[in-house]
């Protein structure tokens, strides 16, 4: 795989993997919505650079049922057009990025296990899908148009049956995403 793709697929992760809400994250992103012609509508005219909140394919109630709780917050991620974030009274979040042309590339990074921690299948969400437990998220593909919806409190010991539940719920997510798309 080519350099500029593992460093598009990394910069497209990153608001998720990195904790989303923190002020690192966010400079993050804003460099590399500045370095990459894959985070522009006008280079892959793909889908608008607006984020998931703006574009209505998500809402605070499917937040609120995702999480289990009322969402207090909701708002874009600085430096990143294309994420938005809700939070609840006790701080737990849900991302949703929706990135243009990165997702065939990042599916596949995650399936073939060269991005550090382990992501497995997940049947029924978009073209492909894999939930990296670890992180609490779904990264999804329809097309090469890529969901990833985070939500790190969801994150469960290996073998627990919630994990399951908290895939599909966050996989659904995704599937809105894209039928709105």
């Amino acid at each position: 795989m080519p350099k500029s793709a593992k460093l598009a697929i990394l910069l497209a992760c990153a608001p998720c993997t990195l904790g989303a809400c923190s002020r690192g994250a966010s400079t993050l992103a804003a460099g590399a919505a500045a370095a990459s012609p894959a985070f522009t509508t006008a280079a892959t005219g793909a889908a608008p650079a607006a984020s998931a909140c703006d574009r209505r394919l998500v809402s605070a109630r499917d937040a609120a049922a995702i999480l289990g709780a009322p969402i207090v917050v909701t708002k874009d991620l600085q430096g990143d057009p294309q994420s938005c974030t809700f939070k609840t009274a006790d701080f737990h979040s849900l991302t949703v990025s929706v990135r243009p042309a990165l997702g065939k590339a990042t599916v596949d990074t995650w399936a073939a296990g060269k991005m550090g921690t382990t992501a497995t299948p997940l049947a029924g969400v978009g073209d492909r899908a894999v939930w990296v437990e670890d992180l609490g998220e779904v990264d999804a593909q329809k097309d090469d148009l890529l969901c990833v919806a985070s939500a790190p409190g969801l994150r469960r010991s290996l073998g627990d049956p919630h994990a399951a539940a908290s895939s599909r719920k966050l996989g659904a997510l995704c599937n809105q995403v894209f039928a709105g798309s």
